[in-house]
């Protein structure tokens, strides 16, 4: 038989076990509420980031949210596909198709330099040399003003940003994508999508 004493003692770390059950399950809760929220977030940092590195000139911070192999990649597809779209368009003169093969590999080439490192830094020490201003923050908020954000997938995260220009058909065809892919619990820039450039 269990005393008095020893009945109010297990009583009493009964009560005190669920209030620590409970506030441990309102702890957790709330942690999990703010890595929620800051993971939906996060690329929106990343953009801002890279916002800040651009006017700040800053193309080590620029670079370090860029998977340059990965935008390579994506713009050599994008730009060899134009090529042979306008290849088809054409009449299927033998000159034709070696011109296109030509400009396909001085396109490779072309991007494997820009598309880098030291290609950002470069374009970044040109226009630094050029004397040209950093961004204002009225041409910043111009520029964002069309522009959107969203996620495509839990990994893939799109700024779209378009431009005034519509064609004789109606239809915006100067959208460049920016797409986003996780990277651990950051974001880095993967690929680019171009408008038709030909």
């Amino acid at each position: 038989m269990l005393t008095y004493f020893q009945t109010t003692l297990m009583q009493t770390l009964k009560a005190r076990l669920l209030g620590n059950k409970r506030n441990l399950s309102l702890l957790i809760a709330s942690i999990a509420g703010v890595l929620g929220i800051s993971s939906y977030f996060s690329p929106h940092l990343t953009v801002y980031q890279m916002q800040q590195a651009v006017s700040k000139k800053d193309a080590r911070s620029l670079s370090a949210r860029i998977d340059f192999p990965a935008v390579r990649g994506s713009l050599k597809a994008s730009i060899q596909a134009q090529i042979l779209q306008q290849a088809g368009k054409q009449n299927q003169n033998s000159y034709a198709t070696l011109g296109m093969a030509l400009a396909g590999q001085y396109v490779n080439s072309m991007v494997d330099t820009m598309v880098s490192p030291e290609g950002l830094e470069a374009m970044m020490q040109s226009s630094q040399s050029a004397n040209q201003t950093a961004p204002s923050q009225a041409d910043l908020e111009k520029a964002l003003s069309n522009t959107q954000m969203n996620y495509e997938s839990f990994n893939s995260f799109v700024v779209s940003t378009t431009a005034n220009k519509t064609s004789s058909d109606g239809q915006t065809k100067n959208k460049v994508e920016l797409v986003f892919r996780r990277d651990g619990l950051s974001w880095k820039l993967a690929g680019i999508r171009v408008p038709s450039l030909l």
